[in-house]
């Protein structure tokens, strides 16, 4: 063919050209439009197209785009491989390659990060999403899925965040629910398998109610078992006492049980997170093996079992917080001359035992290490060494006693009040021990002592000793003399008894100076 020197434009479409005629011609007429075809795939373009419309085609033609000098916009949407498209992007940076996929009556843009379909099919979405590389939430708005598909494209698809509602034995929840009720709704074994199997699908539930459903407990805990991601909540019964599963405190009062009656108590507590105590007083379990039940929850479970124990003539709760012969709740029909019970009541915070000469083994005040108040005037004991397990106790009246030795006291570092009122001193050798006890102990705010028990020269080196201790040196008859009842603690030390409060000469006072509140507690007063 014959070309004018001065030609501009040159087709050279159509034609199979031979090796080396392109080049040939662009050397010779560098200044003409050439056009030509380019081949993708099986299709073939004009070097001119500023847009085309692929069929499918691999990574192997891909450097054929680069004969196209004006193409702008390439739609690959036939490409089975999504892989090449975007390898044809990063290679043409210039051109916009876009593609979209039919999904549910739609046409979606292969770039989508977020999509809403209805009227999918699971298959429909397994060969659509791996041509949505972008992809990273779908909702599917209507309830075209099943569970078990649900969850088949959770497992294949860990990367993309599904959005849907869940039917779970008959009802419909969405998928962010919290808690799944089916509360008086009839349910099978099978519906309870299936509830556990789809579980994955509704990750933000964190309580499945199943009160009325007609389960037995132990298929249910069972399940609870094999699902501790999420609580389950239902009703039952033990001994006469309906509860549901959610509740915090359960009562077994007054109800004969054994040992192995307990052990069935004790195996509801795995499923009952809110639960924190258990009252079984009066129920003819022995102490001791109440203790072991409560050494097996209240440090693993923080589950307080609770029981009644006899100290002297009176009931106490082992959980109760004070004990004080004025006020106990229950008289006990038999009597105790001791009060070695009370190593059961671990939460003692006050306790007063004055007047009362004899508690038997002293070892109970080793197992109350929150203990702060206490009073044990006129105790018949030469020592309590247990009082150095004490070490949160503030408040100690110990007058007319026959106690000796006040070395454990030197192990109570948080003790501020201390009241040994005519404390028998039978020697010089044990005024010389106390004083130098004493003088040790620099924490205390108030010390009183009796005008008959130490010399002047050793009172006076107590002062220089504790020159920030309030000494109160008692001369007459009355141990609590000199102010004694009117510091705050003393206030705060009868409230934490639930008793009314007094002058240091025995009289009632019905105002609290400090609170400027009633006494809660005068109607206890047993002089009225």
């Amino acid at each position: 063919e014959v070309v004018p020197r001065d030609t501009t434009l040159m087709d050279l479409r159509g034609q199979d050209l031979a090796e080396g005629v392109l080049e040939k011609a662009e050397e010779l007429f560098p200044d003409a439009h050439i056009v030509r075809d380019v081949r993708i795939g099986g299709r073939t373009f004009s070097s001119d197209d500023r847009d085309i419309v692929t069929g499918d085609f691999t990574a192997a033609d891909i450097p054929a785009f680069s004969d196209f000098f004006a193409l702008a916009g390439v739609d690959v949407s036939a490409v089975s491989d999504v892989n090449v498209a975007l390898a044809l992007r990063e290679a043409q940076p210039g051109m916009t390659v876009f593609w979209t996929v039919p999904l549910g009556g739609q046409s979606i843009d292969g770039d989508a990060e977020e999509i809403t379909v209805t009227g999918v099919t699971a298959a429909e979405l397994e060969t659509a999403l791996p041509r949505l590389p972008f992809v990273h939430t779908v909702t599917v708005a209507d309830d075209g899925l099943s569970p078990a598909e649900q969850k088949a494209l959770l497992e294949s698809r860990p990367d993309i965040a599904f959005r849907w509602d869940v039917i779970l034995a008959g009802q419909r929840f969405d998928q962010g629910a919290e808690v799944l009720d089916f509360e008086g709704q009839p349910l099978t074994a099978e519906d309870l398998a299936q509830i556990g199997e789809y579980l994955p699908l509704l990750d933000a539930a964190a309580e499945l109610r199943l009160a009325g459903t007609g389960l037995g407990d132990a298929e249910i805990m069972t399940f609870a078992d094999a699902h501790p991601e999420i609580t389950t909540v239902w009703d039952t019964s033990l001994f006469g006492v309906d509860f549901s599963t959610e509740a915090e405190e359960l009562c077994f009062d007054d109800i004969p049980l054994t040992v192995e009656d307990a052990a069935r108590i004790e195996a509801m507590v795995p499923y009952m997170p809110n639960l924190t105590r258990v009252s079984m007083q009066r129920c003819g379990i022995d102490n001791d093996a109440m203790e072991e039940i409560y050494r097996r929850h209240i440090d693993t479970d923080g589950v307080k079992f609770v029981w009644m124990v006899q100290v002297y003539c009176y009931g106490v709760r082992t959980d109760q917080t004070w004990y004080t012969m004025y006020n106990c709740e229950y008289r006990w029909n038999s009597t105790l001359d001791h009060a070695e019970n009370l190593k059961y009541c671990h939460d003692m915070i006050a306790i007063d035992l004055g007047h009362m000469h004899s508690y038997g083994d002293t070892y109970f005040f080793t197992q109350m290490p929150h203990l702060r108040y206490l009073i044990i005037s006129n105790a018949a004991y030469d020592a309590i060494p247990e009082l150095a397990c004490l070490k949160e106790l503030e408040w100690l009246e110990v007058h007319q006693t026959s106690f000796q030795d006040l070395s454990p006291l030197l192990e109570c570092k948080a003790l501020r009040h201390l009241n040994i009122v005519y404390k028998k001193v039978r020697s010089e050798e044990a005024r010389r021990i106390d004083v130098d006890i004493l003088k040790q102990m620099t924490w205390l705010k108030r010390l009183w002592v009796g005008g008959n028990m130490y010399l002047p020269p050793q009172l006076e080196e107590l002062r220089q000793a504790l020159p920030d201790t309030e000494i109160h040196v008692v001369t007459g008859t009355l141990t609590l003399e000199g102010g004694w009842r009117k510091d705050r603690a003393y206030f705060e030390m009868r409230d934490a008894m639930h008793m009314y409060y007094m002058t240091d000469d025995g009289h009632t006072v019905k105002i609290n100076p400090f609170t400027g509140e009633r006494s809660q507690y005068e109607w206890t007063n047993p002089f009225h």
